[in-house]
């Protein structure tokens, strides 16, 4: 099952947290004088700095007088996800930590949007595509060894896609620029592989791919690639974004305003793109191309 990552799991019980709180009429400051705790402390809480323990949480479902067993269990079984160690854990040293942020919301999305403009993105590399763009990208990474990480580095965005092979697997909708189809990674025998990769993925269930071709004119996708991570969730409906380069990664989320621009974008770049149903022969003919 998904959904369990411990980030995203602090994330859901701080803003439940928040919830009862603002329900309740009081500020963070009269919580904190009720329960005799640091204002600190409740903001840490709430803004998702610290775990919550057990005996804590407890203490504030009693003050806010949360009674209903399954609310009370959901609470408690949040507050347990949140202390255990992700499968990504094991590879902090060379992941940093906002695209371990990342690895969490993806391991909880029902839902993925994602726009590669001119190379497949990593949940879609297959092994020897990722090596070629791992050792380009371990040139310009702080703190990246080239040396001893870049097979671990690989490692870990191979592990990542298992997500994809599981019974609740996200609804994927993967718009490819047709550079992609024509991008020269490693040799032509790899790139042709890692197409034919993305040919597998497309004719799977739940998985969506189109071809966005050059001759679609100017669109907003030119500015660059961007994946959108939808979490449905009883207790936090939300679009998390995600932008990474060679040299970066950038996820935002709490802006609603930003998440539903790029949702239009991704809907209109859908409408310029070719269809679906076509994706499967275009791939085959640019694997042609490339034998």
């Amino acid at each position: 099952m998904r959904g369990s990552d411990p980030f995203v799991a602090r994330r859901r019980l701080s803003r439940r947290l928040r919830r009862l709180r603002e329900g309740a009429g009081q500020t963070q400051q009269q919580l904190a004088d009720a329960l005799e705790w640091s204002l600190s402390k409740v903001i840490r809480i709430e803004t998702e700095v610290v775990t919550v323990s057990l005996a804590d949480l407890r203490l504030l479902l009693s003050h806010f007088e949360v009674t209903d067993p399954e609310i009370v269990e959901a609470a408690l079984a949040q507050s347990r996800a949140s202390r255990t160690k992700p499968w990504h854990d094991a590879y902090k040293d060379i992941l940093n930590p906002e695209y371990r942020r990342l690895l969490g919301f993806e391991a909880s999305a029902a839902v993925i949007k994602e726009y590669c403009p001119s190379v497949v993105s990593g949940l879609y590399q297959d092994r020897p595509y990722a090596m070629a763009l791992a050792e380009v990208a371990g040139e310009e990474r702080t703190g990246f060894d080239a040396n001893s990480g870049s097979t671990r580095w690989v490692d870990a965005r191979i592990r990542r896609q298992e997500l994809l092979d599981q019974a609740d697997a996200p609804t994927v909708h993967l718009i490819l620029g047709e550079a992609v189809l024509r991008q020269i990674v490693a040799d032509p025998q790899t790139t042709a592989a890692q197409l034919q990769h993305l040919r597998d993925l497309a004719e799977r269930p739940r998985f969506t791919v189109q071809v966005l071709p050059f001759d679609a004119g100017q669109h907003n996708g030119l500015w660059g690639p961007y994946t959108i991570y939808e979490l449905h969730d009883s207790d936090a409906q939300e679009n998390i974004l995600f932008f990474e380069s060679a040299a970066s990664d950038l996820l935002v989320r709490d802006d609603p305003a930003l998440g539903s621009q790029f949702e239009r974008r991704h809907d209109r770049l859908a409408e310029l793109a070719r269809p679906a149903e076509d994706t499967v022969s275009i791939l085959g003919d640019a694997i042609r191309r490339l034998s």
